[in-house]
C-alpha cells in the first residue's frame, strides 16, 4: 500500500530545519566560491604589470600582454582606492602593450587597463610612490657641483700648462 507522504512533518521538524539550513548554506558558499575563482580567473590571461612597483621618481613603464580580443584604444585608470570609486587620472593610448607614465606624487595608486567602451580588460595593479628626500638631492648636488669645479680647474690648470715641469 501506498502512504501518503506528509511534507508539512518532515519540513517543519526542527532537525530538517537545521539540517535544510546547513544544507543551503553549503551551498550558497559554494556557489559563492565558484563565481570568485572564475572573476578572479577572468584577468588571469590578461596581465598588466608596472616597473618599478615602488618608484623613487614618480614615473613607471606599464606593460601589458598583446590583448587579441581587444584593440586599441585603450584607457589606462588611475585611483587612489582599490574599488576605483573615485578615479584621479585616465588616459587614453594606442600603444599595443606598454606606456611610460610620470608626475605621481607620494602616495599609493591603483591601475587597470580599460576598452574603448570602458569595460575593464587586465588586472589591476598597485603602485607605491614615495620620493627621495629633498635634502638627499641637495647633497648629491653639491657633490657633483664640486666634483664639476674640481674638473674645470684641472682643465684650465693644465691648459695654461701651468700643471707641466719646466
Amino acid at each position: 500500500m501506498i502512504r501518503a507522504l506528509n511534507i508539512d512533518r518532515i519540513f517543519l521538524e526542527p532537525q530538517t530545519l537545521y539540517s535544510t539550513y546547513f544544507i543551503l548554506m553549503f551551498i550558497k558558499n559554494l556557489i559563492f566560491i565558484l563565481l570568485t575563482l572564475t572573476v578572479e580567473s577572468t584577468f588571469a590571461d590578461k596581465k598588466l604589470s608596472i616597473t618599478p612597483d615602488i618608484s623613487n621618481e614618480g614615473y613607471f613603464t606599464l606593460n601589458w600582454k598583446q590583448l587579441e580580443s581587444f584593440s586599441p584604444p585603450y584607457i589606462i585608470q588611475t585611483s587612489k582606492d582599490i574599488d576605483f570609486r573615485k578615479v584621479i587620472r585616465e588616459i587614453s593610448t594606442t600603444n599595443p602593450n606598454q606606456v611610460h607614465l610620470s608626475g605621481f606624487e607620494d602616495g599609493k595608486y591603483y591601475i587597470r587597463l580599460l576598452n574603448a567602451q570602458k569595460n575593464q580588460i587586465t588586472n589591476s595593479v598597485e603602485l607605491i610612490v614615495k620620493h627621495q628626500n629633498l635634502s638627499h638631492a641637495f647633497i648629491l648636488f653639491f657633490i657633483g657641483l664640486l666634483l664639476f669645479i674640481i674638473l674645470i680647474t684641472l682643465i684650465i690648470r693644465f691648459n695654461l700648462g701651468l700643471g707641466r715641469p719646466e
